[in-house]
């Protein structure tokens, strides 16, 4: 299965949902289920990949009804937007990158319309 779908290869159309896919099987040798998980990188981080695993395990525990209640998106976004106002949000980037004083292309690509 990673070799079926080695996210290296594997690519997800942005205009197409679902953006994230798992894709399972049963293992008979071993008498369980192997599973593959894909998501794009736009809808997933390590914070939300690890409380995922989280609660897919409480599930397999049979423990999925202890679980807290979900919170929707929109009220993430509401916190973001109502916790810092614009100027301290820009003053907040402006001290982080301070002291960028050029852009940080990886591997020295800086001629993406030639041959790169």
């Amino acid at each position: 299965m990673q070799a079926q779908f080695d996210p290296r290869r594997i690519r997800m159309d942005l205009h197409q949902a679902p953006m994230m896919r798992l894709h399972y099987a049963e293992d008979p040798v071993n008498q369980s289920w192997v599973a593959v998980l894909l998501f794009h990188h736009l809808i997933d981080d390590a914070t939300s990949l690890a409380l995922l695993g989280a609660e897919i395990e409480a599930f397999r525990q049979g423990r999925g009804n202890h679980l807290p209640a979900s919170v929707p998106y929109r009220n993430h976004v509401a916190q973001a937007r109502l916790s810092m106002s614009r100027e301290e949000h820009e003053a907040f980037f402006r001290d982080m990158l301070a002291d960028v004083d050029e852009p940080t292309l990886p591997f020295g690509l800086q001629d993406v319309q030639g041959d790169g």
